[in-house]
């Protein structure tokens, strides 16, 4: 990641209103989290009780409700054993000289067999834990998983290089253990990419990780549908369907048109940058904060790089990461900038290493040592400030302005008094998941927690149990972060 910009830092630190600021309204309770109070998430102490109660994330709300996950059937019909109690394979690969190696393969091979071969499995595993192909034993596999491991070429052109790796004595095998981690519509939407799409002379990526994990929206999953037929598309549209995920918005604020973006897609026939923009001008339009985004936006126009649809992009609460107190900084922002456009750009800049830090994350930030770790506190802080409401993002500065130095712990423990559900979540993913795998345990636990917040589970469409699942399935070889929080900006 690229260093922040302290300079750029101190001169939209110097934003404030003034006297010719759009009439765009940041911090009132219609746009701002606007939502009855969780009647289950008492306030936390260090909160000030003179404010109205903790808005939590939507999911206990009568006014949010979570999108309906997509369903997925491409025909194929898929049978597997029963899926092993507990974890024997931590037992079996513990102080190994192979542990993530042996780990990968006996949780595959635990789910593609059942019965007295599970048990012969794991017997011949716990004997020879570094040599695991002599112990896959002759088991049934399906007609789409032999397609796939019998054409070579398919593996490498359509990106499915964890069963090259698995080598062609056990392919078979491996990838039907591998589909018995996939939920089911994922399962369908892999077979799919990697049986019917991925023809000679196509390109497309069927990488595994891609389908693995939660489930997307349906309204997303007709937008990837509808993308994927766009010329010059290389993504299978389930992959698509995520990309729509990654524009919705933190779904316990009002306001916001992420999600009207995301319903948009999924009904225009339109391809290229006309798509966004179209749905762009519907998603303001039904936010009722059309005139006012425009009316914010237009001093940009008067410069070289007409950065307005960036700034309409932001306006609109694109992505989890865009808040209303973001689109309130970048009103202050725009309005003391004047007719500089170097200052304007800045304050629509989409890089958000580079956005000014608050008061509230320079105090949490400071005094708790320097170089790499001051640079990510101060990022982290600021992704997290600005993705809540005005009125939570207070809150969230009274709590890490105590600066303890216990950090990044503070900042997710912030995270959980102001997004109480939301946080239970995250908190919980990493307690039970976080120990599964050698690579994953260098993972600062607050760290997984504070990109949780900022993933699908903010904007409601990943669930706490789809999120366990993921969990207790993905491999060693894959990364958590990557494959169960998806919906987040960058993926």
């Amino acid at each position: 990641m690229r260093k922040l910009m302290i300079s750029a830092f101190a001169l939209v630190l110097a934003c404030s209103p003034g006297p010719e600021a759009p009439a765009i309204d940041g911090g009132s309770a219609q746009v701002d989290s606007g939502m009855a109070a969780d009647s289950g998430a008492a306030p936390a102490p260090e909160v000030d009780a003179g404010r109205p109660p903790v808005r939590d994330s939507g999911q206990s709300a009568t006014d949010a409700t979570r999108p309906p996950s997509a369903e997925v059937d491409a025909g194929f019909v898929r049978s597997q054993p029963e899926p092993p109690e507990g974890d024997a394979c931590a037992d079996i690969c513990a102080h190994t000289d192979c542990q993530e190696d042996c780990l990968i393969y006996c949780r595959l091979g635990e789910l593609a067999t059942g019965g007295d071969q599970r048990r012969e499995f794991l017997g011949c595993l716990q004997d020879n834990p570094c040599d695991h192909r002599q112990c896959w034993p002759e088991i049934e596999v399906g007609e789409a998983c032999r397609e796939i491991c019998d054409d070579r070429s398919k593996l490498e052109r359509c990106s499915i290089d964890f069963l090259i790796e698995a080598g062609e004595d056990i392919c078979p095998q491996v990838c039907t253990g591998m589909l018995a981690r996939f939920e089911p519509a994922n399962a369908q939407a892999w077979l799919d990419c990697a049986v019917n799409v991925c023809r000679e002379g196509r390109h497309v990526d069927c990488n595994p990780e891609i389908f693995m994990g939660p489930t997307p929206s349906q309204v997303c999953l007709d937008a990837g549908r509808s993308a994927a037929t766009c010329p010059g598309s290389h993504q299978h549209y389930f992959a698509e369907a995520w990309e729509c995920e990654n524009y919705r918005s933190p779904i316990e604020q009002r306001g916001l048109g992420g999600n009207a973006l995301a319903e948009c897609m999924a009904q225009t026939h339109s391809c290229g940058d006309m798509r966004l923009y179209e749905c762009l001008t519907q998603a303001e339009q039904a936010s009722g904060r059309s005139a006012a985004i425009q009316e914010l936006c237009a001093p940009l126009a008067q410069c070289p790089d007409d950065n307005v649809f960036g700034c309409r992009a932001m306006a609109a609460g694109m992505t989890p990461m865009m808040g209303n107190r973001q689109v309130q900084l970048m009103a202050e922002c725009i309005a003391a900038a004047g007719s500089d456009c170097n200052a304007l750009e800045r304050c629509v800049d989409w890089n958000f290493e580079e956005m000014a830090l608050s008061q509230s994350c320079r105090d949490a930030c400071s005094g708790c040592g320097q170089g790499d770790w001051g640079e990510q506190c101060a990022r982290l802080c600021n992704w997290t400030e600005r993705s809540m409401s005005v009125d939570d993002a207070a809150r969230f500065g009274e709590c890490v302005a105590q600066n303890t130095c216990s950090l990044p712990h503070q900042l997710a423990e912030c995270g959980r008094q102001i997004l109480p559900e939301v946080g239970q979540i995250c908190q919980g993913f990493w307690q039970q998941t976080g120990r599964r795998c050698p690579s994953w345990r260098h993972e600062s636990s607050a760290m997984v927690e504070i990109f949780c917040m900022l993933s699908g589970v903010r904007t409601g469409v990943i669930s706490g149990d789809a999120l366990h699942r993921c969990g207790e399935t993905i491999g060693c070889e894959m990364d958590p972060m990557y494959v169960c929080l998806k919906g987040r900006l960058g993926g």
